[in-house]
C-alpha cells in the first residue's frame, strides 16, 4: 500500500504504519492469542501500545469477526472500559460502521471490523460477534456507546431489560434511524439473556 511503511516486531511480526495509525490484520493477532498463555499475550498488547505511542488498530474486512475469540484469548481483568464508537469513512457503502475500543494499562486497542446494521443479517451480526461476547465476557458494565463528542451511554443501563438494549443499539449502529421488527429484537434480547448466563 503506498504510504505505508512495516514495523517489525519480535512476537508480533510485521506492522504496518500509515498515515491512520499502527495496525495489524485481526485473524493474525488471533493465531497469535492462541499460541500463548493470556497473561504473556496481555503483557505483549500493552508492550506494543507503549512502543507505537499508545494505539493499535486491528482491521478485519468482514461483519463477523471472531470477537470473542480474541477476548477469550486476553486477560480482561487489565480492560479499564470498552467505547464503541461509528465511523462513516471505513465504507462507503453504508451509512456507518461500528469499532470496538479496549482501554488496556498502556494504550487503546482498536478493533475496525465491518460492523454495520445497514440489512437484518449485518445487525444480527453486531450482536452474535460484538455485544454477545461482551456480555459473556463480563463487560457490558464498564462499556460505553460513543453517540457524540458529547454524548455517551453505558451498554447495559437497562439491566436486564434487554429489549431496550437491543433497540438502543439499534439504534446507534443505524445512525439514529431504527426501523424496528419485533420478532428480531426480541430474538437479539433473547441472545443477550443467553450471553449473560454463560461464565468465562
Amino acid at each position: 500500500m503506498i504510504g505505508q511503511k512495516v514495523k517489525k516486531d519480535f512476537f508480533f511480526g510485521d506492522i504496518s504504519l500509515s498515515k491512520n495509525g499502527v495496525h495489524k490484520e485481526l485473524y493474525d493477532v488471533m493465531d497469535l492469542a492462541n499460541e500463548v498463555s493470556r497473561k504473556y499475550f496481555t503483557t505483549q498488547l500493552n508492550r506494543i501500545l507503549h512502543a507505537v505511542g499508545g494505539k493499535f488498530i486491528l482491521s478485519h474486512d468482514s461483519s463477523c469477526p471472531d470477537f470473542n475469540e480474541l477476548l477469550s484469548g486476553m486477560n480482561l481483568n487489565n480492560v479499564g472500559k470498552v467505547e464503541i464508537e461509528q465511523h462513516t469513512d471505513l465504507n462507503p457503502a453504508v451509512p456507518c460502521t461500528l469499532a470496538c475500543k479496549l482501554y488496556l494499562d498502556e494504550g487503546v486497542l482498536d478493533i475496525q471490523a465491518q460492523w454495520c446494521a445497514y440489512k437484518q443479517i449485518r445487525a444480527e451480526e453486531i450482536f452474535s460477534s460484538l455485544i454477545a461476547p461482551l456480555h459473556k465476557h463480563k463487560l457490558a458494565n464498564k462499556t460505553f456507546l460513543i453517540w457524540s463528542d458529547t454524548e455517551k451511554s453505558l451498554l447495559d443501563q437497562y439491566g436486564t431489560e434487554y429489549v431496550q438494549e437491543v433497540r438502543e443499539i439499534l439504534l446507534f449502529a443505524s445512525g439514529r434511524t431504527l426501523s424496528e421488527d419485533s420478532a428480531f429484537v426480541s430474538c437479539m434480547a433473547e441472545s443477550l439473556y443467553s450471553a449473560d448466563q454463560l461464565q468465562k
